[in-house]
């Protein structure tokens, strides 16, 4: 049948339409036509072209992870705006729905405020955030993807290197979470 495996073969169509046009007008048809798989093997591997695209974005985070042993706070900020710089197009045309939906734009925001959450329980030795310090991950991981979008559309306005992009990030939640949690003390 396929050397690699259906999932794959739909990532890879995937990535590939994506890279062409937006997310609201990519049929269920285009991609199977692009990946060559039936109907019944889409929907054996994914519940719809949105679940196939954050699949997509996954298996991006994973694949330039996979060469770390142990990603640093510090590291993965800087992969995953490598894969967001190598995939802009792709990025840029899953954002968006013309039907209000933002799942890829939600996926990466919960990737985000994730990262944030892991980070700051490490450095507090805990295993939950109390409700203020939810709130400044959740401001944090916001603002961060908003800042992300903005770079994406608009490199040329924030007139910021993929590093300072990064760095940023690196940067934006210690500051937010020191002030929430001076003023909670």
């Amino acid at each position: 049948m396929y050397r690699d495996s259906a999932k794959d073969v739909l990532m890879h169509a995937m990535v590939h339409l994506l890279n062409r046009k937006s997310i609201s007008h990519i049929r269920l048809s285009d991609i199977l036509l692009e990946s060559g798989v039936s109907k019944s093997t889409f929907y054996r591997n994914f519940i719809d072209k949105y679940e196939l695209m954050n699949y997509c974005f996954s298996r991006m985070m994973e694949d330039s992870l996979s060469g770390m042993k142990q990603v640093s706070y510090t590291e993965k900020p800087h992969a995953i705006i490598n894969v967001l710089q190598s995939n802009r197009q792709f990025f840029l045309n899953g954002l968006y729905d013309l039907n209000g939906e933002d799942p890829l734009k939600e996926y990466v925001y919960d990737y985000i405020y994730k990262f944030y959450e892991q980070q700051y329980l490490l450095r507090k030795d805990r295993s939950r955030l109390l409700t203020y310090e939810k709130l400044a991950v959740i401001c944090a991981a916001g603002g961060f993807l908003r800042i992300l979008e903005e770079w994406l559309k608009r490199p040329e306005l924030l007139d910021l290197t993929d590093p300072e992009i990064a760095n940023l990030e690196v940067d934006l939640l210690p500051d937010v979470l020191k002030c929430v949690c001076l003023q909670n003390n």
